[in-house]
């Protein structure tokens, strides 16, 4: 989990590439072997998305593919996943900071996601489930550092200001927000494919870990 490396097919030469990314249904068959595949932005129907935790582990299970379920300022989800034993799953959030740009918390153990939320998401929500926290970005990602975590920035591009890569950060504030992650998210299924082609450039860039979705 640490390195994310994502694997593509080269068509041409039938040969397998590492750090490649490929905008394309995967293979999961051919990623499968001797690879762990997991999608690592999945919404329930706790935030904004539209099945409950145990439909969403039926359908891995059914492509063999492990789940981290990651509601906005929410970790119900995630927890009722984590005891559904058919399914590898990791435990995470995304969350809302006070500037409105979304940010990916990953945790080695549901324990320690719980106890994130409850000291350090629940008393800054705003009124709903969608709303930002009360938190500055650097204020988030320093609480994220007291447990063992993994700090990713969601669709960095995209056409709102809900990814990191917008106005409101100042060049050298970006570069500081950057510098303290440990990757970005280069395939989000809602982003538009200019927008992913700019995160993956952005993701080669920093040469840090690459996620998707």
């Amino acid at each position: 989990m640490s390195t994310f490396p994502w694997r593509y097919s080269d068509k041409a030469s039938k040969k397998m590439t590492t750090n490649k990314i490929a905008f394309e249904e995967p293979g999961l068959d051919q990623l499968g072997l001797g690879n762990t595949v997991i999608d690592m932005h999945v919404h329930t129907r706790y935030s904004d998305g539209l099945n409950s935790a145990h439909a969403i582990a039926k359908k891995a299970a059914m492509l063999g593919i492990g789940i981290a379920v990651t509601d906005h300022n929410e970790i119900r989800g995630a927890i009722e996943i984590d005891k559904d034993s058919s399914v590898l799953s990791i435990p995470g959030i995304e969350l809302t900071s006070r500037e409105g740009s979304h940010l990916l918390v990953y945790f080695y153990e549901t324990e320690s996601l719980a106890r994130f939320y409850r000291l350090d998401v629940a008393p800054y929500m705003g009124v709903g489930v969608m709303s930002s926290l009360s938190l500055y970005m650097e204020d988030i990602i320093e609480r994220s550092r007291g447990y063992r975590s993994l700090v990713v920035f969601p669709h960095p591009y995209c056409a709102a200001y809900t990814g990191v890569c917008n106005l409101q950060f100042s060049r050298e504030r970006l570069n500081s927000l950057m510098a303290s992650v440990d990757g970005v998210e280069v395939i989000n299924a809602g982003n538009l494919n200019k927008w992913n082609l700019q995160c993956a450039v952005l993701g080669f860039n920093l040469n840090k870990a690459v996620t998707g979705g």
